[in-house]
């Protein structure tokens, strides 16, 4: 009788190497679509909603909603339309 090795065996591969890796490429990916996704969700959200800090900077720096087009796409409920805008 031979003597071998005692068992049980403990086998490696090389996909336990690269499984932190892979999922830091992961985060990545999903970090690059997030960030667009979250901008864009509060650029609607100050577009519609106009948190008070941002009527707060409206009123501090005497800009308007539409960037002072001749047609803009949010009005202050109190102001009155001209007859050829409404």
């Amino acid at each position: 009788m031979t003597t071998g090795p005692a068992l049980p065996l403990e086998i490696t591969t090389s996909d336990t190497a690269l499984g932190p890796q892979r999922r830091r490429v992961r985060k990545r990916y999903l970090l690059v679509l997030l960030v667009p996704l979250f901008m864009f969700t509060g650029g609607v959200l100050g577009l519609y909603f106009q948190p008070p800090a941002l009527q707060k900077f409206y009123a501090l720096t005497g800009l308007q909603p539409g960037a002072g087009s001749t047609s803009p796409i949010a009005l202050p409920p109190e102001i009155e339309l001209p007859p050829k805008m409404a």
